[in-house]
Order: C-alpha cells, then sequence, then structure tokens
C-alpha cells in the first residue's frame, strides 16, 4: 500500500490480501504511535494544571465505544458460531485461508484492530480530571 489513507476503507473497498499486505508492511507504525502517546501523556500531565470535569464527554466517548464493540461483538460471534458448526474447530481457528473466505469476519476484525487507535484518548480524560 502507497498511501496511508488507503488503510481506511469501507466494505466495499475492503480486500483481505491488501489489508494483510498493508498491516505487515506498515507495522512499524504501531512503534511510532506508542511513542507518541508515552510522550503525550507525560508532556500533558505536566501541562494540566487544574480539574475538568469530564463526566459527561467521558460517559459519551465510553458509550460510542460501547455501541460499536457491541455490534463488533454482535457481527464476529454469530458468524463464529456458524463456522464453528459448519467447519468444526480446527477449520475455524487454522485455515490459513479462512479470512478471504470470509470477508465480513475479516473486515469487522480489521475494524477492531483500527478501534484500538481512538480507544488511546481515553487517557486524555484521566489526566484532564487529574485523576491518579
Amino acid at each position: 500500500m502507497e498511501k496511508m489513507s488507503e488503510v481506511f476503507v469501507s466494505y466495499d473497498k475492503f480486500s483481505v490480501v491488501r489489508m494483510q499486505d498493508c498491516f505487515q508492511q506498515m507495522w512499524h507504525f504501531s512503534i511510532y504511535i506508542a511513542a507518541v502517546y508515552l510522550v503525550a501523556v507525560y508532556a500533558s500531565e505536566r501541562l494540566v494544571q487544574k480539574k475538568h470535569d469530564t463526566k459527561w464527554a467521558l460517559a459519551v466517548w465510553n458509550f460510542c465505544l460501547a455501541i460499536f464493540s457491541l455490534w463488533g461483538a454482535f457481527n464476529v460471534t454469530w458468524m463464529l458460531i456458524e463456522d464453528l458448526m459448519t467447519f468444526g474447530f480446527q477449520k475455524t481457528v487454522c485455515w490459513g485461508e479462512y479470512y478471504l473466505y470470509r470477508k465480513p469476519l475479516a473486515y469487522w476484525l480489521y475494524l477492531f484492530c483500527l478501534s484500538k487507535f481512538p480507544e488511546l484518548f481515553d487517557t486524555a480524560f484521566i489526566i484532564l480530571r487529574k485523576a491518579p
């Protein structure tokens, strides 16, 4: 993948092989993101001087994350149960081309991986509240 913007695709444009290649080629970005995250958390702890009331913002944020997680779990669970009953445990878990066959499942797992980045912002609420 040549463009970072190609990482964020709709279901219609989603290709399991392209995303596998993209994630394999761009694995080092997770290290950069973690480094920036650590520096930002350390610096922001020093910059925030007073407590902020983030109760409602945090509630809305967590509600949105929970809805996404529940919707993803609902979709993934039923596909996995169906496949376990149809193909058995070994083929569902160990078959190397399983995700090529189950594009909807692969797409939900792809969204799950991408959702880890916004979840890093939970720390901002903790810092703004000055919670330990």
